[in-house]
């Protein structure tokens, strides 16, 4: 018989079931008895049957025969019970630099949870039943038992990588856990290398596996293990996926005036490349992010290299932006190498300027767009040139015979 909690302290206790128990050869070995719930429990041995042959003469009191309480257990779940509670939503790569209703990401860009998914562990009895005992000190479950994996379909020749921060457990009670995915998970769609392609819009589900190993320690507890299977997740902001570059156009000016080169944010599509118009901000160039090399003419001097800096940040707008290089020294000629700095450029040898003063290129923190973490971003020459004729205006008059 049951006689009560040992442990949670102070507990309710579950059933016992199982039946009763008889002897042979002078052992009593009962292979079905059953409990409940989880803990601890005490348990007590009563034969009335061995002096039943006193039963006329004897009080049941007397020729009862009981055991001394004995503690038994810990019993600990027999399965889990895995379903989602709250599902996943990504965050779009480009929100806040796109058009209302335009977001969307680029190959290469990572991204990761906007709201993560939770998923409530229910802990069960071999009945099938909750252990409302799972709970405090008896629910042993971590977030290292938990393996979170993503999927994505219609990307295309794009591969997915992901990673996942640990997973947090928090226990609520009456049987019942929760397991929260890390806000830190980040996940990676990426093209092979060179490769472009045209915009996709890939669909995205979530799974989990648990395997909790914390009880199997004693022999005949099992490893508890339980699957949540895939499960949609979505990305409302914006699901388009893009292979997206920044181009950098020739520049050619009067040396007396200055000149214009062009940056614009484009993405692949079945046309070729094209710009992207719903841009409103989603990249800015300093100073310090434009390198600036083979230098000729004026720029071939000395002090030179800095002759004509650029001297403010731009950020595209409708998917371009001018950078704006002042007229040279007296009009005088030259050419230049312009950068814009890609993650793989030379730190330490590559230059840019702060006003006249050469310093050190610092790169644009924009892998996707510039080819790469090893690219060192695009180029192309700016010329100081002569204007192609004097602007004056001569008239001549001629008097009649």
């Amino acid at each position: 018989s049951l006689v009560g909690c040992v442990l949670p302290s102070g507990c309710t206790a579950g059933t016992l079931g199982g039946g009763q128990v008889s002897a042979s050869a002078g052992l009593y070995a009962h292979n079905a008895l059953t409990y409940s719930d989880v803990g601890a429990i005490s348990l007590r041995l009563t034969d009335t049957s061995f002096g039943a042959i006193d039963t006329a003469d004897t009080p049941l009191a007397n020729r009862t025969l009981t055991t001394t309480d004995l503690a038994v257990g810990r019993f600990v779940p027999d399965a889990y019970q895995l379903s989602l509670t709250r599902g996943g939503r990504l965050a779009t790569g480009n929100l806040a630099c796109m058009a209302s209703g335009a977001a969307n990401t680029f190959y290469g860009q990572g991204i990761s949870w906007q709201t993560t998914p939770q998923i409530t562990v229910t802990a069960l009895n071999a009945a099938g039943n909750t252990v409302q005992l799972w709970a405090g000190s008896l629910m042993k479950l971590t977030g290292s038992a938990a393996t979170p994996s993503m999927a994505a379909s219609n990307a295309g020749s794009a591969t997915l990588s992901s990673s996942f921060g640990a997973v947090s457990v928090s226990a609520l009670g009456g049987g019942l856990a929760r397991l929260e995915s890390n806000a830190l998970d980040r996940f990676l769609l990426e093209l092979p290398t060179g490769t472009v392609q045209s915009s996709r819009t890939p669909g995205w589900s979530f799974a989990l596996a648990l395997s909790d190993t914390s009880e199997a320690v004693v022999a005949g507890n099992p490893t508890l293990s339980a699957s949540l299977g895939s499960s949609a997740v979505t990305m409302p902001d914006g699901g388009s996926f893009h292979s997206g570059r920044v181009s950098l156009a020739a520049a050619y000016g009067d040396a007396r005036a200055g000149v214009r080169t062009l940056v614009q944010l484009q993405r692949y599509t079945d046309a070729g490349w094209v710009t992207i118009t719903e841009d409103q901000g989603c990249v800015t160039v300093a100073p310090q992010n434009l390198v600036v090399a083979s230098p000729s003419g004026v720029f071939n001097t000395a002090a030179g290299l800095c002759a004509a800096p650029m001297s403010a940040s731009v950020s595209t707008k409708g998917g371009r932006a001018w950078l704006s290089l002042p007229a040279t020294p007296g009009g005088a000629v030259g050419r230049l190498r312009l950068q814009l700095a890609g993650p793989g450029i030379d730190i330490a040898t590559d230059k840019s300027c702060n006003g006249n003063v050469v310093t050190a290129a610092q790169p644009l923190n924009l892998p996707w767009l510039m080819g790469g973490s090893a690219a060192t971003g695009p180029a192309n020459m700016a010329t100081w040139g002569l204007p192609t004729r004097d602007p004056t205006l001569r008239r001549e008059f001629w008097a009649g015979m």
